[in-house]
């Protein structure tokens, strides 16, 4: 047992099986790297859960890596309380780091996937609006933070005429920033992990689009609704899909740099 046992913890699905294969994938992709002695995955919703992770990680130390959007109420409620019911909590020391959405490098990536798309869509920045669609939750402050803070990296880095926020599960809602969206092109960009019914169904509903299959992001439809008619509207694939964050999660594994504070053993 001579190196530390890694877990990407994420919220998972029961119902959803590419929510969690797409955990599973960065799981063997980290672990061919052999940085650590082992890399498992866990979730909130799914096999294994997270406090039988670490029962199942034969090592000194785990560092356990939200795979999250947020230090929300998942990460920093509902996962610790669970690490805690293991029952080799105790035996063995467990750091957890910051959620991979609140990595510093994540407004960057935003920016790059929005240009990309953009062009791909040939949006002209001075005649669209990127919406960055975060979950959100009144139960935890923190759970808006990432979000806020990639829409003041855009705006500052002037990647289109007008950056908004908007929440599945607070406010402004995803209906209320479409209305506000004050150009042509709106850009929709979700700011989850993975793939699922948040972005395929509920963001697609929410904006005006049919519902959606993976495969087909990013897409772009023309709406006919009459507020928004007129209005033509680019659905992105989820921000955890990107290539780079795997090496965020390396990053917070080995370092935890996330929003330069350190990381936290729990008790």
């Amino acid at each position: 047992m001579t190196k530390t046992g890694l877990i990407l913890a994420a919220h998972g699905s029961t119902t959803e099986p590419i929510v969690n294969r797409q955990v599973e994938t960065l799981v063997g992709q980290i672990a061919e790297r052999g940085l650590f002695g082992a890399v498992r995955c866990a979730f909130h919703r799914g096999i294994p859960p997270f406090s039988e992770a670490v029962d199942q990680i034969d090592a000194d130390e785990i560092v356990v890596v939200p795979l999250m959007a947020s230090d929300g109420y998942y990460a920093t409620a509902v996962l610790p309380a669970a690490l805690a019911s293991a029952e080799r909590f105790g035996d063995v020391a467990i750091r957890q780091t910051h959620a991979v959405g609140a990595h510093p490098r994540i407004p960057e990536i935003v920016s790059t996937r929005c240009r990309a798309v953009m062009a791909q869509f040939n949006c002209e920045p001075q005649a669209t609006t990127v919406l960055l669609v975060g979950h959100g939750t009144p139960r935890h402050r923190d759970s808006r933070e990432t979000t806020r803070r990639c829409v003041e990296y855009l705006t500052s880095r002037g990647v289109a005429a007008e950056v908004l926020p908007a929440f599945i599960e607070d406010q402004p809602s995803i209906e209320a920033a479409m209305t506000h969206a004050a150009h042509p092109n709106v850009v929709v960009i979700p700011f989850m992990i993975g793939f699922g019914r948040h972005v395929t169904k509920d963001i697609a509903r929410r904006i005006g689009l049919a519902a959606v299959e993976e495969s087909q992001l990013p897409t772009v439809s023309q709406l006919s609704v009459s507020a928004l008619s007129g209005r033509r509207v680019v659905l992105d694939k989820p921000v955890g899909v990107d290539p780079e964050i795997e090496a965020l999660i390396i990053d917070l594994a080995l370092h935890d740099v996330s929003a330069g504070r350190a990381s936290h053993a729990l008790p």
